[in-house]
C-alpha cells in the first residue's frame, strides 16, 4: 500500500507532466496574401511601445533583483528553459550578460491595430513563509502579457490607443485612457504620458496595472533607432529595451517542434474559433518549460509556468475564449465592450488585412 507521502510526489510529479503531442499549425500568411513583414510590424510596435515602471523591492539579493528584470527567455544563449534559474543563480560573477527586452506582435483590421506585448522575467518569488520551503509559491519563468487596441487614422480620426488588456495573475483587465472614446467606469483609466502608455509592473509577482504609485520604481523605456538595449545592473535606475519579435521568437520555434519536455515550450491548450472568419488550432504552446515544482496551497501545483502571449484572452487560465485576444482580438474586444454595456460607436471591423498567426478562411 502507497504511504502518503509517496501519493503525494506522485500526484506532484504526474501534476506537472504535460502532453508532449504537437500538433502543427498550417503553413501561415495573412489574410491579405502577403508574408509576415517584420519592418512594418516594429514601426507600429515601436511607435506604440509602453514605458514601464518596475516596483523595485529593497535589500534584495542579486539573483532577486535579476529575477524582477525584464529580458529575454534565451539570455545564456540555449533554447532550454528548465535551466534559466539555475544558470542566474549560479552565476555569482554576473557573467551573463541580460539586455532589456520585450517581446511583441502586430495583428491589423481595416479599422484598427492590435499589438501584444510580452514580458519575460526569469522567475517569479515571494518572501512570503511559504517560498522557504521546497515547494514554495514560487516559479521558474514567468510571462505577462499586455494587448493594446490602437484605432487607425481614418478620415477624421486620429491614430490612437483607445483599450488596452492587462495581465493580473491568471486574468486580463481592461483599461482605457480618459481621451478614449470607450473610457467609462466600466474600465479602469490606463496613464498615458505624451502619447505613450505606463505600465506598472509588481516586484516578485510581476502582475501588470495601468496605473499605481510606487515608492521605488525603475524605468523602462524602448531604444531608439541609433540606441542599445541596456544591460542589467545592481544599481541602474533606468534601462533601454530593445523590441523583439513574438512570430521570430516564439511562433516561428513552435513550428520548428521546440516544445516538450526539457525543450523551450511545454504544455499546450486549444483555441477555439467562435465563428468561421478565423481556424481553430489544437496542441498551441501555453507555458515555457520547467522541472522545478511549485506548490500553491491548498492544492494546486505548477511546473511549468509562464504565460506565453497565444493564450492572451479575458482570462489566462481557462475558458472558451482562450487566446481569443491574440487570434480574434477584432470580435473579442468588440465583445467585452459591448457585454459592459459600452457602444462601440467608432468604425469597428471585423475583418483583418493583416494576421500572421491564422490563416485566411476560404470564402470568408
Amino acid at each position: 500500500m502507497s504511504s502518503p507521502i509517496s501519493f503525494l510526489i506522485s500526484f506532484i510529479i504526474l501534476s506537472g507532466c504535460s502532453d508532449l503531442s504537437l500538433r502543427q499549425p498550417e503553413v501561415l500568411v495573412n489574410f491579405s496574401g502577403s508574408e509576415f513583414n517584420l519592418s512594418k510590424e516594429h514601426e507600429i510596435a515601436h511607435r506604440h511601445a509602453p514605458i514601464i515602471k518596475h516596483q523595485k523591492k529593497k535589500n534584495v539579493s542579486i539573483p532577486q533583483s535579476r529575477f524582477d528584470f525584464l529580458t529575454s527567455f534565451n539570455f545564456d544563449g540555449d533554447l532550454i528553459t528548465s535551466n534559466n534559474r539555475e544558470r542566474i543563480e549560479e552565476d555569482e560573477n554576473q557573467e551573463l550578460g541580460l539586455l532589456a527586452s520585450i517581446y511583441y506582435a502586430v495583428v491589423e483590421s481595416e479599422t484598427h491595430w492590435f499589438l501584444t506585448y510580452h514580458f519575460y522575467h526569469i522567475a517569479d518569488y515571494s518572501y512570503a513563509f511559504w517560498s522557504r520551503l521546497p515547494l514554495g509559491i514560487q516559479h521558474e519563468n514567468d510571462g505577462e502579457n499586455v494587448t493594446f487596441v490602437i484605432q487607425k487614422k481614418i478620415g477624421a480620426q486620429k491614430e490612437q490607443l483607445v483599450l488596452a488588456a492587462l495581465n493580473k495573475h491568471n486574468r486580463s483587465v481592461l483599461y482605457a485612457p480618459k481621451d478614449s472614446p470607450y473610457f467609462s467606469k466600466e474600465l479602469k483609466r490606463l496613464l498615458m504620458v505624451d502619447g505613450k502608455p505606463v505600465l506598472f509592473i509588481d516586484w516578485g509577482s510581476h502582475a501588470i496595472e495601468g496605473n499605481a504609485n510606487y515608492k521605488n520604481s525603475i524605468l523602462y523605456e524602448v531604444i531608439g533607432s541609433t540606441e542599445l538595449p541596456s544591460a542589467w545592473g545592481m544599481e541602474k535606475e533606468s534601462y533601454k529595451y530593445q523590441l523583439l519579435s513574438i512570430y521570430k521568437e516564439h511562433w516561428n520555434r513552435f513550428q520548428e517542434g521546440l516544445m516538450g519536455d526539457g525543450k523551450l515550450f511545454d504544455g499546450s491548450f486549444d483555441y477555439k474559433a467562435h465563428d468561421q472568419r478565423t481556424r481553430q488550432y489544437s496542441k498551441l504552446p501555453a507555458f515555457y518549460d520547467s522541472d522545478s515544482v511549485s506548490l500553491w496551497l491548498p492544492f494546486y501545483v505548477k511546473r511549468d509556468s509562464g504565460v506565453l502571449p497565444f493564450r492572451m484572452g479575458p482570462s489566462v487560465s481557462n475558458g472558451d475564449e482562450l487566446g481569443s485576444y491574440f487570434f480574434d482580438p477584432a470580435r473579442a474586444f468588440k465583445s467585452e465592450l459591448e457585454s459592459r454595456g459600452i457602444e462601440v460607436h467608432q468604425e469597428w471591423s471585423l475583418k483583418y488585412v493583416y494576421h500572421p498567426y491564422q490563416a485566411p478562411v476560404e470564402g470568408k
